[in-house]
């Protein structure tokens, strides 16, 4: 658990993911008192199983670029969830317009002084474009369609602008979490993701190949 000011942050790491969404009636009592147990683990343990891109492709039914328009965390059942409100700009897999808003729903926020994060969790910030690879939820929160977010942050590369070339570039963004990978050998290994993994791409070239990857 951590403090922030007089807001009250409780750290969950990516291994309890699953079971927050699982348990919806879960009070927040004892989610706190999970949490104080749970998070003796540093969170530099979060593992993510990595996602190329490829799969990422594979496991979304949208892809889209767009931009960050809102952010509304709110309690569901014991935990605190965000909804985050994306106005598309372009769309590489499924049916999105332009234009067109879409709700993403990750896990974590902040609600009236007491926080949750997820770590490893995709993190949206009010008006930055990302590249989103995206799957449906069951079902919406006031019954409006939502969306999860593909790898968790995995799934989430930040638009910016090459200050040399003026060109859009996106590039991975894993909230402080580690790779588990395959070697040369196949053996699978932790990576804190450096070199390559990081390194800034054309958004063209990557909305390129994703559209490639669509139509084989």
């Amino acid at each position: 658990m951590r403090r922030r000011g007089r807001s009250v942050w409780v750290l969950y790491n990516e291994w309890m993911k699953p079971l927050l969404r699982r348990v919806t009636g879960i009070t927040l009592g004892l989610a706190l008192a999970l949490a104080v147990g749970w998070t003796a683990r540093p969170a530099s343990a979060t593992i993510l199983r990595e996602l190329g891109l490829g799969e990422l492709v594979r496991q979304a039914d949208r892809v889209v670029v767009a931009r960050v328009e809102a952010r509304v965390s709110r309690w569901e059942g014991g935990r605190i969830v965000t909804d985050v409100t994306l106005r598309v700009e372009e769309s590489a897999k499924g049916d999105a317009r332009v234009g067109e808003r879409l709700v993403v729903t990750t896990m974590g926020g902040s609600v009236d002084g007491i926080g949750m994060k997820v770590v490893g969790e995709a993190t949206f910030v009010k008006g930055e474009t990302a590249l989103v690879f995206m799957t449906a939820l069951d079902a919406g929160w006031a019954g409006v369609r939502t969306w999860e977010v593909v790898g968790m942050a995995q799934g989430r590369m930040p638009v910016t602008v090459d200050a040399a070339t003026g060109l859009r570039q996106v590039r991975a963004d894993l909230a402080g979490a580690s790779l588990l990978v395959k070697d040369r050998r196949g053996k699978s290994v932790v990576t804190a993701a450096v070199g390559a993994r990081l390194r800034p791409r054309p958004l063209a070239d990557v909305v390129a190949e994703v559209r490639a990857l669509v139509s084989r």
